[in-house]
């Protein structure tokens, strides 16, 4: 007798149809919701469905465009904080856009310039405190 040959059995793929729309519900939510680095990932997710190459396109524009958007965004409040004599929220607005454009080099000086401002405004502080008499 000879050995029946063995069949390997493989499971059907599992259609991309739900798998796919639920990632693209989700990417459509960050982008409306502005989590831009979230979507990023959501849209390097969607790759793997060559269906969706158009209209991840479509995605790449929109959260490169909200990313601009809300890098110029950031960028501006912080500074407007920072005249105003919020360094700390300026600093934050900073530190939210180095968050999308870690490369940021103009964030980063200005971040850097706030950290120095408020070394030296808690050295005064503390320089203060100390000539002040104990009662």
């Amino acid at each position: 007798l000879a050995p029946m040959a063995t069949v390997k059995k493989t499971r059907p793929a599992r259609p991309a149809g739900p798998a796919l729309a639920e990632l693209e519900s989700r990417l459509q939510q960050e982008i409306a919701r502005e989590e831009i680095n979230k979507g990023y990932a959501t849209l390097a997710a969607m790759e793997k469905f060559p269906e969706a190459a158009e209209r991840n396109r479509d995605y790449q524009t929109q959260l490169d465009q909200s990313r601009e958007r809300l890098v110029a965004k950031y960028l501006e409040d912080g500074a407007a904080l920072y005249r105003g004599g919020m360094i700390a929220q300026a600093r934050e607005a900073w530190r939210q856009l180095l968050e999308l454009d870690p490369e940021n080099s103009l964030a980063r000086e200005k971040l850097e310039r706030a950290d120095r401002v408020l070394k030296k405004l808690r050295d005064l502080q503390e320089a203060q405190q100390q000539m002040t008499p104990v009662q």
